[in-house]
């Protein structure tokens, strides 16, 4: 059903589909002046030396070869502890190429990796710019309020 396919899945939701219905949209913009440096992967371990759960499709460690298990030592020098890496990286704009200390095999190796931004996105629901009666209805119905105007 529905919800497993959302679950279950990567698929980016209908969004719009359903907002529609009651004469709303969404519109994704990214908020560049809030990029975030980010590597690009899901890590696993609140140890001395998490290791890499994922790695993001077309991202900054794909794109430098890091791979699934791959344990992360350190980011320039800075040993990596189960939650800092976020807390590293806020120290780096996206761009920037950092030294990343790994064990891979149990043999450590150093990778360079250009850093991307985080892709903050902003999401603005508004009023479709022509909304129909069923659509303003929808909404009337919905929220007990009038559908505003743009």
């Amino acid at each position: 059903g529905l919800i497993d396919s959302v679950v279950h899945s990567t698929t980016e939701l209908p969004v719009n589909r359903y907002l529609r219905t009651v004469g709303l949209e969404a519109v994704k913009t990214a908020d560049t002046s809030r990029a975030a440096a980010t590597l690009g992967v899901v890590l696993t371990g609140n140890g001395s030396e998490p290791a890499i759960r994922q790695v993001l499709p077309d991202g900054p460690a794909a794109r430098a070869g890091l791979d699934i298990n791959d344990g992360l030592m350190a980011l320039d020098g800075h040993a990596v502890r189960g939650d800092s890496l976020t807390a590293l990286l806020r120290g780096y704009q996206p761009g920037q190429t950092v030294q990343l200390q790994i064990r891979r095999w149990n043999q450590p190796r150093t990778v360079a990796v250009t850093l991307a931004g985080d892709g903050n996105l902003l999401w603005t629901v508004r009023p479709l710019p022509k909304p129909t009666a069923a659509q303003r209805k929808a909404f009337a119905a919905w929220l007990g309020t009038p559908l505003p105007t743009r």
